[in-house]
């Protein structure tokens, strides 16, 4: 009776290794198991001493442990910390049951059925073991294909939550956002490529956390506030219309009246460029003011004729009017006497004028020159 029944029970056995054997992912071991374990189970049977039933049932908890560990540790779904967490306890199971059955084993009134029993309750904790960690890592499987579809959606959410960053961080420049956006994107495209690409849920959590902490680092706000931007701006165009108001008054090709005009355009184009300045209210849009307010102050100050030309074009001036006063001198009827005092008189003017010509260092002189009676 006792060679049948181990018989029967190395049948069992060998019929649930097969179909270990045979698996090709989770699922099948853990079909496989149900249905070779109640084979195995079918071996209890009375009859057998229990010191046997309880070798028999220790065995088969330590081979559905050893298959149990197997599949965790192959199973592409598990982070490395939820497969230790579940090897761990799918080891302490195993020592719980076979204490729990060796202690079983010394009591008067153990019977065969206490023993299934147990083999039973360890069975079930065991699988229990291979499909929860106890809270660490992922408490419940999810396929990896879930775990990719999640990690693209963390790190599309983070780069467009760096993109807002970027786009209403006021202290940046055109060129800055342009780059900062530039890498954004850069760093999500690669990361998607990546994360779509992992076989197992370890690789897939490391690649995550680096495109994670890869985008937190993109968004750098400008080392110059825009407050400092704008007091840059403002002495910078302070220091220009000093340039050009000394340019005006030092140029000696303008009349005063010209340079009062030009100054006067100078300081409403200096009155505007400030109000444009102060009002701006980001980097990019004070740096696009800065270009136009600069053309226009620098607009205010137009140079004159060169003094040497303005005193060509006198000298011909005058040679004209001293040409008519002597053609109306001799269409008049005059004595030798009058008109020999005549000449004279316009040869002293046109000299004294020519001197002044000559004498004159801007365009108010020369214009004085042209006040000839």
């Amino acid at each position: 009776m006792s060679f049948k029944i181990n018989t029967f029970y190395n049948q069992a056995l060998t019929a649930a290794n097969n179909l270990l054997t045979n698996t090709v992912d989770a699922q099948d071991v853990l079909d496989a198991q149900t249905q070779g374990l109640k084979g195995i189970d079918a071996s209890h049977v009375s009859g057998l001493s229990l010191d046997v039933q309880v070798q028999n049932a220790e065995k088969t908890l330590t081979d559905l442990q050893d298959s149990l560990t197997a599949a965790v540790t192959n199973d592409p779904n598990l982070l490395d910390r939820s497969k230790s967490a579940r090897k761990l306890l799918l080891s302490s199971s195993l020592s719980k049951y076979t204490d729990k059955m060796n202690v079983a084993l010394a009591d008067s009134t153990t019977t065969g059925q206490t023993i299934l029993d147990l083999l039973t309750a360890g069975e079930q904790e065991l699988q229990k073991d291979r499909q929860s960690d106890d809270g660490q890592g992922a408490s419940a499987d999810q396929p990896l294909a879930t775990q990719i579809t999640a990690a693209l959606q963390l790190v599309n959410q983070k780069s467009q939550g760096v993109q807002n960053e970027i786009n209403q961080d006021d202290s940046l420049s055109q060129a800055q956002i342009d780059q900062q956006t530039a890498t954004n994107q850069q760093v999500l495209q690669q990361a998607q490529t990546d994360l779509s690409g992992k076989t197992n849920a370890q690789a897939l959590a490391d690649r995550l956390q680096d495109a994670l902490s890869d985008l937190n680092q993109i968004h750098v706000p400008n080392s110059v506030s825009l407050a400092d931007q704008k007091s840059t701006a403002v002495a910078n165009l302070d220091k220009l219309y000093g340039q050009i108001k000394d340019a005006i008054i030092a140029d000696n090709t303008l009349t005063s009246s010209q340079k009062d005009q030009q100054l006067a355009d100078l300081d409403h184009a200096k009155a505007q460029g400030d109000d444009k300045l102060n009002q701006s209210v980001r980097a990019t849009e004070l740096n696009a003011q800065i270009e136009p307010i600069n053309q226009a102050l620098s607009a205010a100050h137009v140079v004159g004729t060169a003094v040497d030309s303005q005193r060509q074009s006198q000298e011909t001036w005058l040679d004209n009017q001293i040409q008519a006063l002597t053609d109306r001198l001799s269409a008049q009827a005059v004595s030798s006497a009058d008109e020999t005092t005549l000449q004279e008189t316009i040869r002293q003017t046109k000299a004294s004028l020519q001197g002044q010509i000559q004498q004159a260092a801007n365009a108010d002189d020369l214009q004085a020159v042209q006040m000839f009676p």
